[in-house]
């Protein structure tokens, strides 16, 4: 089976997201996105987004400034044969070589859509802990987990 992560249009990660991730959307740019093809017919099978992240102090509590650090956004995938780990392993390493200066990716697992972090843990991503809820209407809470990246093939510093 072969598999492809190259860069790709705002178009095509919107229409992934859009399609084959719960939230339906985006954030707002600044985005680097990369999508997934699979097969010898080169089938496009989702995308991999990055962004700066909410807030400019997303990597500053690693004494990091915001030029060296990003956050995993979004995996948007249809169904595919590749699993899921090799798809952000790969996005990472084109990440890396277009960001020679990064050397930290954070993201975050939401436990109420049902997610664990498993991907992160497929690929030996360092858990940070759960943060703190936060109130999003009168009745809603939301809370996400963080997992960052380090250690192994998942370094991206030095």
């Amino acid at each position: 089976m072969t598999l492809s992560v190259a860069p790709c249009s705002h178009a095509a990660a919107q229409y992934a997201v859009s399609h084959w991730h719960y939230s339906k959307c985006l954030p707002p740019p600044k985005l680097f996105s990369l999508g997934v093809w699979e097969g010898d017919e080169a089938r496009f099978v989702g995308a991999v987004v990055y962004s700066r992240g909410a807030t400019q102090k997303l990597v500053s509590r690693f004494g990091l400034d915001m030029t060296e650090g990003c956050e995993l956004v979004r995996v948007a995938l249809r169904d595919h044969l590749a699993p899921v780990s090799q798809v952000v392993a790969e996005s990472l390493r084109q990440l890396k070589r277009a960001n020679p200066g990064l050397r930290l990716v954070v993201s975050f697992a939401d436990p109420y859509q049902g997610h664990h972090g498993g991907i992160y843990q497929a690929g030996n991503w360092i858990y940070a802990g759960e943060t703190p809820p936060t109130q999003v209407s009168r009745d809603a809470h939301h809370s996400r987990v963080v997992q960052l990246a380090g250690g192994g093939a998942m370094h991206l510093g030095r």
